[in-house]
C-alpha cells in the first residue's frame, strides 16, 4: 500500500542585505596596506611625498583601483 508523501517545496530565496561592513573593511584594508607599503619603501619624507604631484597621482591610481575592485565585488553581489 502506498502512502501519501508531501511534495518537496523549498523555501523561497530570501534577499540578504548588502554587506556594507564588509565593503568598508575592504576599502580600509586596501588603503592601509597601500600607505604602509609607501611608508616603508620611500627613502624621502612620507608627508612631503604625499603632498607632491607624484604622490597625488599614485594616490589617485590606488583609489581608482580600489573603486574598481569594489565595483567588481558589487557586480558579482548583484548577479548572485
Amino acid at each position: 500500500m502506498k502512502y501519501w508523501i508531501p511534495p518537496y517545496n523549498p523555501p523561497p530565496w530570501k534577499n540578504k542585505p548588502f554587506p556594507l561592513l564588509t565593503l568598508s573593511t575592504f576599502i580600509i584594508f586596501i588603503n592601509s596596506v597601500y600607505f604602509l607599503i609607501l611608508k616603508f619603501t620611500l627613502k624621502i619624507d612620507f608627508k612631503n611625498y604625499i603632498m607632491s604631484n607624484d604622490g597625488f597621482i599614485l594616490s589617485s591610481i590606488i583609489f581608482l583601483f580600489s573603486l574598481f575592485l569594489i565595483s567588481a565585488y558589487t557586480l558579482f553581489w548583484e548577479i548572485k
